[in-house]
């Protein structure tokens, strides 16, 4: 026993110093937590030969299968948004070609003629749309898409509008004309197959050739007879024949422009507002050509007044020519911007369907509506 009486037995260390188990020293202490220290790194490198191959290769595994599934719902995102952006755009160009055809035929019944100067409208308000959003700089200084696509657009769109202006001046009813430039879905299709190598499926093409077919007999059987009573107010065979054919061509102008913008879209990036501003900026000197006629029809336009179908005091006279041209305006230019997006996300010939479907539903306004019969 020790001195103190205890009945602990002394233990030796690894040096031979007898120590108590409730006094160890600080060596000896430094010393075990150096030798567990010492067990435990040679326990884990066991354990990391052993397991580390296979470990990496399943961690490995795990993490490819986590960046494949983030890559596939961003990709499964994208393409929500971008199916959803287009059915957006589809309704939007429906209802506003349908808000800009009603005015647009108005204006064409009680001012024949006029259409040159309704599109001098939509040019003039296209550029002022364009200069208000701050950037003409970037689209003159940072060009995007080459002049010469540019002026290719210029050139289509422009002679697109001279030839369906020209049918309209001839006197070709509106219903007629609204139905032969539906035809343009058959027109884009062929199109895109002579000039994009594109393959349709049979139901496609069927479909497209009896859209066709209906407007083949729409048109002949639209076509008015002459009259030697009416012969001032009834169009000539000639006249109707030529007018169809202008409307025709312009069908087929526009088709190659939804075509060229498609084609620089893609190989340029969808930078359609540079379209816009180039495509009106550049055909605005155009109308110099022809400004004693604009003038003409400007002045005969400020004299035409009318009362709004109002009660008294609101019944004031407003220029109802002005008034109309202004909602055309305004319409058609949510229409034109609807219709670059939509070419640029889902192409030409998407865009061409949608536009189809508005101008159906604009030649059902102008034939129940503008055009009906009297009803008993």
């Amino acid at each position: 026993m020790s001195e103190t009486g205890s009945s602990e037995q002394p233990k030796v260390g690894r040096m031979g110093r007898a120590v108590s188990i409730g006094h160890i020293d600080s060596y000896h202490a430094f010393e075990l937590h150096e030798s567990l220290a010492a067990g435990q790194k040679v326990g884990r490198a066991r354990t990391e030969v052993d397991v580390r191959p296979g470990a990496r290769s399943r961690w490995a595994k795990i993490r490819s299968s986590v960046v494949v599934g983030e890559l596939l719902r961003e990709i499964r995102k994208k393409k929500r948004h971008e199916k959803k952006a287009i059915l957006q755009l589809c309704v939007v160009i429906v209802l506003s070609g349908c808000a800009s055809a009603v005015p647009f035929e108005l204006l064409n019944k009680a001012d024949r003629g006029c259409s040159s100067l309704i599109l001098l409208a939509q040019y003039l308000y296209a550029t002022s749309e364009c200069v208000r959003s701050g950037n003409v700089g970037t689209f003159i200084a940072e060009r995007k898409i080459p002049m010469g696509h540019h002026v290719l657009f210029l050139f289509l769109f422009g002679i697109t509008n001279v030839l369906l202006n020209a049918a309209l001046d001839l006197g070709l009813p509106m219903p007629v004309y609204l139905v032969i430039k539906n035809g343009g879905l058959a027109v884009s299709m062929l199109l895109g197959w002579a000039v994009q190598s594109k393959i349709y499926r049979l139901e496609q093409v069927l479909g497209v050739l009896c859209i066709t077919l209906g407007v083949i007999i729409t048109t002949f059987a639209s076509k008015p007879a002459q009259k030697s009573t009416e012969s001032a107010q009834t169009m000539s065979t000639f006249s109707f024949l030529l007018a169809a054919g202008s409307v025709t061509l312009g069908v087929v102008a526009m088709s190659l422009l939804n075509i060229a913008q498609e084609r620089a879209f893609k190989h340029h990036g969808k930078h359609f507002q540079e379209a816009m501003f180039y495509q009106h900026v550049l055909g605005l000197p155009l109308f110099l050509l022809g400004s004693a006629d604009l003038f003409s029809h400007m002045r005969k336009w400020s004299g035409m007044w009318r009362e709004l179908p109002l009660p008294s005091p609101l019944n004031i006279s407003v220029p109802t020519m002005w008034l109309m041209l202004l909602v055309n305006i305004s319409m058609a230019q949510i229409m034109k911007v609807s219709c670059l997006k939509l070419t640029s996300l889902a192409g030409s010939l998407t865009n061409v369907l949608v536009v189809t479907i508005f101008r159906f539903v604009s030649l059902l306004v102008s034939a129940v509506v503008l055009n009906s019969p009297p009803f008993p």
